[in-house]
């Protein structure tokens, strides 16, 4: 049963993967509804199969790679369907969508040319600006009246996210799945006390010109006239 049960973050990864042929077929047909319910599902998924691998203890690379792969397809298709059937989104937002894509691509772009995979670095920031995303795309493909000032947080907690993850990449030596944080990666990046140059004798500073010692005499012996034989 246990073994079943690690496996179940890797089949959540693997079923909103196969959700994205199936969501292209409904966004080539303009089934607007039905793309924001699957939408909901891919979701609901990501969500999920977090949860459940650090639950599980059931963290593995192979389910990383296929979870990065699922999101870092999805969302560029995510963007391709509002074209196709919210354009009008798309035009009220086309300075910070072009902003977030930019940044987006070179974010994937330096992933695979210095890991030579997708860099998903699991960021704080990145899991709100998710949620956020999400919940503005199924809102356009559910509904004609998104308001705007939800779209212009939505792509500005996208950008900030985005942004420490390129911070992330350029700062760190391999991918780190557990990264969190732009402020986590710094603290690794600083050598341990224990491995900072230290000081040696030679480099410290001597005593002043002319500072007296104390002599040290051989036991028994004195001085002047008076020494015992």
């Amino acid at each position: 049963m246990r073994a079943y049960l690690v496996l179940a973050p890797n089949l959540l990864s693997g079923t909103r993967l196969a959700l994205i042929p199936v969501l292209w077929a409904l966004a080539l047909r303009g089934d607007t509804w039905a793309v924001g319910i699957g939408l909901v599902a891919a979701g609901i998924t990501d969500v999920l199969d977090g949860h459940l691998a650090r639950r599980l203890n059931a963290t593995t690379a192979a389910g990383a790679a296929l979870d990065s792969l699922a999101d870092n397809l999805l969302i560029p298709s995510g963007v391709a369907w509002l074209v196709m059937l919210r354009l009008d989104v798309v035009v009220r937002f086309a300075l910070p969508l072009a902003v977030w894509f930019a940044l987006y691509v070179a974010f994937i772009t330096l992933g695979l040319a210095k890991f030579g995979r997708f860099g998903n670095l699991h960021l704080y920031s990145a899991k709100v600006s998710a949620v956020g995303m999400y919940a503005f795309v199924v809102g356009c493909f559910l509904t004609s009246d998104m308001p705007d000032l939800f779209g212009w947080l939505a792509f500005a907690a996208a950008v900030v996210a985005v942004v420490e993850g390129l911070l992330c990449q350029i700062l760190s030596d391999d991918i780190d799945e557990t990264a969190g944080s732009l402020l986590r990666v710094l603290r690794r990046a600083r050598p341990p006390a224990s491995d900072r140059p230290r000081r040696s004798a030679r480099d410290r500073p001597t005593s002043r010109p002319g500072a007296s010692r104390a002599t040290e005499r051989p036991v028994g012996e004195g001085t002047g006239p008076g020494r015992v034989a």
